[in-house]
């Protein structure tokens, strides 16, 4: 009788493994990356050839990898009356005149290091 791994091993000369084998190493790689959990599956289709053919069998590989991703930084926006994204709450009053400018963030003072 044929073990799994010698079934799989046959299984499109041998490039499931092959394939089976980069998802793994890839799937490894974000777990390492992220500290989130992956998955690796492998769903086998058996099936007869056709009708009547119940010893001659087709069997079909399906690898499937679920790679996890770091966390994707997110961005605040206020959405205006008019339905625009800006970065600045409209509704907030500026602390500065119109006509004035914030005062630059860093100063120097003479003789300081």
């Amino acid at each position: 009788m044929n073990d799994f791994l010698t079934v799989l091993a046959q299984c499109r000369k041998g490039a499931a493994v092959g394939e089976l084998t980069e998802k793994l190493t890839e799937v490894v790689e974000a777990v390492r990356a992220t500290g989130k959990q992956g998955e690796l599956t492998l769903k086998l289709v058996i099936k007869p050839v056709g009708r009547g053919a119940g010893d001659t069998l087709i069997l079909m590989d399906h690898p499937k990898a679920v790679v996890p991703e770091h966390d994707r930084a997110e961005t605040m926006f206020y959405a205006t009356d008019d339905n625009e994204l800006v970065r600045e709450d409209p509704r907030q009053t500026s602390f500065w005149p119109a006509n004035e400018s914030p005062p630059p963030s860093v100063t120097t003072i003479e003789g300081m290091k």
